[in-house]
């Protein structure tokens, strides 16, 4: 796993490269953000100074992946089919952009944005990448080891990283290699 150093003038998005198999990339995913939502919450308390538990299943989560423009046609689907059951199965919103002004997203890149409630959120990434497994498939490709790129906020890298890298490792750890 790979983080990028963030740029100012670009909303301080930070890329995570994650690497290996799918169902490790998967595992490696939903960490990071379990993660990232942790801080979030963490934020919240120390500005509103007071505890509240929140359940996976309540808190609001939104995630960046980043995917080749050849293959964002085949993810959406005839008509919008795909998009269209993951937003009607999970309750999300799935939506590809290309975002020119964000120097972290290379030319060939558009970005999926997926929000909703973080274990929806979190369910929804497996159909994307299984969907993505499938379009690597279809063109012939080897998809053995995957390459999933993640923007996230700077703000949020510390945390995730966390000291001498120990959070980030156990990341990799728990995940198997990811």
């Amino acid at each position: 796993m790979v983080l990028q150093e963030p740029n100012e003038k670009l909303n301080n998005l930070r890329a995570a490269r994650v690497e290996g198999r799918g169902v490790q990339v998967s595992k490696a995913i939903k960490m990071i953000y379990e993660v990232i939502e942790n801080k979030r919450d963490q934020q919240e308390i120390d500005l509103h100074k007071r505890v509240e538990s929140k359940c996976v299943d309540q808190v609001n989560s939104m995630i960046r992946m980043l995917f080749n423009n050849k293959q964002v046609g085949y993810m959406i689907g005839k008509k919008g089919e795909f998009v269209r059951f993951l937003q009607e199965e999970f309750a999300i919103k799935v939506k590809f952009i290309e975002d020119r002004y964000n120097k972290t997203v290379k030319r060939d890149e558009s970005v999926c944005l997926v929000t909703g409630k973080l274990d929806q959120v979190q369910r929804a990434v497996i159909y994307l990448l299984k969907r993505s497994r499938d379009y690597h498939q279809d063109q012939k490709q080897d998809y053995q080891d995957v390459t999933v790129r993640l923007l996230i906020d700077s703000k949020y890298t510390s945390k995730l990283i966390g000291s001498q890298g120990c959070i980030i490792k156990e990341i990799a750890k728990k995940s198997q290699g990811a």
